[in-house]
């Protein structure tokens, strides 16, 4: 299974088990204690808000490593294995940049906040998280985008716990937010694509349910909610860093004419930004009642077709049961007998294990249709065959040959068991109560017993014995077994 499905988190479970629950316990409190400490490096090295220039306009990005990480463990084993060095190792670098604690406590939760908002689409969704198809690698440079978004709400704590200024803030944001897009794309999807397979193989061996049902319409529609309002969030804040930005820098200009123009010309994109969230808006909700839409459409063609499928398996099972079973007595039919017998042959001579075959044929049964009827006639057969299919151990095949006789495949049987088996069969046969319409019917039976030897070549040739020693029973007088 190539979507998201998480490991449960229990690690303190986990690690008083013995196996391979341990072992990835381990290996992921061996991996925090090294990623935690990693984001120091961004400190260390003065990575945040790098600038660069493209197509002639400037940008800022921040490199920071345990992202790097945390998103392909998010994805593969689980949110919460993430998230967890995701916020400590945020919770150090603050720690050591002298943040307030309560404030350390709150901008921690950044970086798990974009990993939940990637966890959340992932969830609602069938996407593939192996990125090996098109559409796979392009939803989740969409979903990366989202959630670099999400995470760069830690800035807005950063900057003002650190007194920056406003030309510095928008290159912490801007760093923030591109920075964790662009390691997203860059480095986090040839990862995944590279080795989340074997990731993901690791994964399903740590899986011991089933993953859970999601109700799709609510949680969809909670989740473009959620989308389009950290799109409009980000659109005006943007908007509104940038409108700063200049009234910052106008601040330069002396004319106080040229100043003030500029700013009414600033105010006047006030009512096409308004308009163009307005139109996200729209589109939002127009996408989720499309969506809503199909989704139900689609729901309903499903069932119809689940329901179809449910029938015809049933259908068919119904019909394979019927083939290889005798309609009149329940047990097996010829058929069914011949398709195991070269199964049951095959397996003895290989294994050089013992097979005995026994043909059973209930005595005097056309005296009992004569005097009887048919009728009667049928109820001896399924009684016998009741009695039969209770008295023989599971591993056995016992079907009907045809007429009143009967076959009966012993695997791991040798001549010594068969013959106990066969006295167990006579004697119970012989102490049968049948009565019917009044009348109890005697009933004995006549067995004959072959064990497969080294001589035999096909499964033909013990079939054979075994109705030539059916047929001396019967010429030594009937109701008892005889063998060869």
């Amino acid at each position: 299974m190539y979507n998201y499905l998480p490991i449960p988190f229990a690690p303190f479970k986990y690690l008083k088990e013995k196996g391979k629950h341990r072992n990835f316990t381990i290996a992921w409190l061996v991996f925090c204690l090294f990623i935690i400490p990693s984001g120091m490096i961004t400190r260390i090295l003065e990575l945040t808000g790098i600038p660069f220039t493209l197509f002639g306009i400037d940008f800022h990005i921040t490199i920071y490593f345990p992202l790097l990480v945390c998103i392909p463990i998010c994805l593969c084993f689980g949110y919460i294995w993430a998230a967890i060095p995701a916020y400590f190792s945020t919770f150090f670098v603050a720690y050591i940049g002298d943040m307030p604690i309560n404030w350390i406590i709150v901008f921690s939760f950044s970086n798990p906040i974009g990993l939940a908002m990637m966890v959340m689409v992932y969830r609602l969704t069938p996407a593939r998280i192996d990125l090996k198809t098109t559409p796979s690698m392009m939803f989740f440079i969409l979903v990366s985008f989202l959630s670099a978004l999400s995470g760069s709400i830690g800035s807005f704590i950063w900057t003002y716990t650190n007194q920056v200024n406003l030309h510095d803030f928008f290159k912490v944001w801007q760093g923030w937010w591109l920075g964790g897009f662009l390691q997203s794309v860059f480095i986090c999807a040839p990862f995944l694509y590279l080795f989340s397979t074997k990731l993901l193989q690791i994964r399903d061996k740590l899986i011991t349910k089933n993953k859970e049902e999601i109700d799709n319409r609510s949680k969809i529609k909670f989740a473009i909610i959620v989308v389009i309002s950290i799109i409009i969030l980000y659109v005006w804040i943007a908007f509104q860093i940038n409108i700063l930005n200049i009234e910052d820098k106008l601040m330069l200009v002396l004319q106080d004419d040229i100043r003030n123009d500029i700013l009414k010309a600033t105010q006047v994109i006030n009512f096409p930004v308004i308009v163009f969230i307005f139109i996200i808006m729209f589109l939002g909700y127009f996408f989720f009642y499309f969506t809503d839409y199909w989704t139900l459409r689609l729901q309903g063609l499903n069932n119809e077709l689940l329901n179809a499928n449910t029938k015809l398996t049933e259908k068919n099972e119904s019909l394979y049961f019927n083939s290889i079973h005798d309609t009149q007595t329940g047990v097996f039919n010829r058929t069914y007998l011949f398709q195991k017998l070269p199964i049951y042959f095959n397996d003895a001579k290989q294994t050089n294990t013992s097979l005995t075959i026994f043909m059973l044929d209930l005595d005097r049964f056309k005296l009992i249709n004569d005097t009887y009827g048919h009728q009667t006639g049928d109820v001896v057969l399924r009684k016998f065959a009741q009695m039969m299919s209770k008295l023989i151990p599971k591993e056995m095949t016992f079907a009907r040959f045809g007429g009143e006789e009967f076959c009966l495949i012993a695997p791991n049987y040798s001549l010594s068991d068969g013959k106990e088996l066969a006295q167990h069969i006579i004697n119970d046969t012989r102490n049968l109560n049948i009565e019917h319409l009044g009348n109890k019917i005697p009933l004995t039976v006549s067995i004959g017993i072959r064990e497969l030897s080294q001589e035999d070549t096909s499964y033909d040739e013990i079939i054979e014995a075994a109705d030539k020693a059916l047929y001396q029973a019967k010429e030594n007088g009937r109701d008892q077994f005889y063998f060869v």
